[in-house]
């Protein structure tokens, strides 16, 4: 949680956020000119709500849908809750004990927020459940989804492949940015994995036209003060369902 605040709402991972978030706002702003507040758009994963917020910040119909508990709590404080930019300072690399030069890397502070929500007039809501439970009883509802950092949650892709196809409407366009980094692939539960190959094939075969495909540079939740420096690439994909 401290890390995702870092990379969603502090002063300090504004980087970070232009580099994954920019692309999918400025590629929203080419395809939807006008009538904004008619576009339904649906981010699933949607975490700590910073990607939602923009979207809905550019006039368009915001549903955010979120799993995890903490993160819908902490979503609704910030979104609502807050007073001031720079309210609070956190330590966001508190717990990590390993490739430390020093003790002042590990209580490294970060500042949130960085700007103070106000939804005012903007359509933004935040669905919490599972998003395969809750949106495959969905038909045609939304005109885009926007998938960032999300596909490689699921115990099968597949279904939320499906699902991504069944609730766009025609001609819907679906915009997905991240890795493959499959959650359960060490875990006990089922995992199927599969490269980008295979899923590409599968998009195709569902009823998708891709539009764009290209890789971008990224990193997630990245500490400049760690030995270790992680970093994506992640995968930019823009499809049509025709």
């Amino acid at each position: 949680m401290l890390t995702h605040l870092y990379r969603d709402w502090s002063i300090e991972g504004i980087n970070e956020r232009k580099v994954c978030y920019d692309p999918i706002l400025h590629r929203l702003k080419e395809i939807y000119l006008d009538n904004r507040n008619n576009i339904k758009i649906l981010v699933p994963g949607a975490g700590l709500g910073r990607l939602a917020y923009e979207i809905a910040s550019l006039g368009f119909q915001c549903e955010g849908n979120e799993f995890t508990y903490y993160m819908l709590l902490t979503s609704e404080f910030l979104l609502n809750g807050i007073e001031k930019i720079g309210q609070f300072k956190i330590f966001p690399w508190i717990m990590e004990t390993s490739n430390l030069l020093s003790f002042n890397d590990q209580i490294n502070v970060a500042t949130i927020p960085d700007i103070i929500p106000n939804l005012g007039n903007h359509q933004m809501s935040m669905v919490a459940g599972d998003f395969v439970e809750i949106y495959s009883k969905q038909k045609e509802s939304f005109d885009c989804i926007v998938t960032c950092f999300f596909i490689d949650t699921a115990h099968n892709i597949i279904d939320y492949l499906k699902i991504i196809y069944s609730c766009l409407k025609l001609h819907g366009r679906w915009i997905n940015e991240g890795p493959l980094l499959y959650h359960y692939k060490d875990s006990d539960s089922l995992s199927i994995e599969l490269n980008w190959e295979e899923i590409k094939s599968i998009i195709s075969s569902l009823g998708f036209i891709i539009i764009s495909e290209r890789l971008i540079p990224c990193t997630y939740c990245y500490s400049e003060h760690s030995l270790l420096k992680s970093k994506y690439t992640a995968i930019w994909l823009e499809a049509i369902k025709n």
